[in-house]
Parts: structure tokens; C-alpha cells; sequence
């Protein structure tokens, strides 16, 4: 391959993903402000979040000329414009897919 593939994220989901392809990478996970800025549509949060964890990513990669493409990707649970965030525990999650259950 002719780039190093860097991946962004520290989900298991996306790691696995990519050895599911075959597809040997770097782990290079930033911290990140996940905050919603006030009135931020959920899109437009989990585009500028995927963009700040690929740019917090590749800020802390080596500048010796190599070729290298990262990966980043944010995932954003909404209903309707109301934005979901991580739940603490199984009785908040439990809570969250009832609430979306039959919404598509």
C-alpha cells in the first residue's frame, strides 16, 4: 500500500473494521472536545468532530515525508434534533433505545 493508513478513533467497532479488511494500520488517538456547540444540528456535529479528530491526529504524526492517510469518523445518535449523548451505564442506554425504537 502506498500510504500508511492512521486510524483516529479509539472505537473497537472501527478497529475491527479495518482487520476485518485485511488492512494493517496505526492507532493515533487525540483528545478531542466532543461538546455540541449551542444550536449545532447533529450532522454538522459529528462532521466537525470526525474533522477535529483526523486534524488532532495527524498533528501528532511524525513530518518525515511519508505518505499517510487518516482515518477519522464520529458517530452521532439524534432524535429528531435533540442530540443523545454517550449514556453512563445500561439503565441510561436501556433508556435511549426505547426512546428511538420504531424512528427511522
Amino acid at each position: 500500500m502506498p500510504y500508511e493508513l492512521v486510524l483516529a478513533s479509539a472505537s473497537p467497532r472501527r478497529q475491527q473494521f479495518l482487520r476485518d479488511l485485511g488492512l494493517s494500520y496505526t492507532l493515533v488517538v487525540a483528545p478531542v472536545d466532543e461538546n455540541p456547540r449551542p444550536g449545532e444540528a447533529p450532522v454538522a456535529l459529528a462532521y466537525r468532530l470526525a474533522e477535529a479528530k483526523a486534524r488532532a491526529a495527524a498533528a501528532r504524526l511524525p513530518q518525515d515525508g511519508r505518505p499517510r492517510l487518516v482515518i477519522a469518523a464520529d458517530t452521532v445518535v439524534a432524535l429528531g434534533d435533540l442530540l443523545l449523548g454517550k449514556p453512563v451505564d445500561a439503565a441510561e442506554a436501556t433508556t435511549m433505545l426505547a426512546q428511538l425504537r420504531d424512528r427511522v
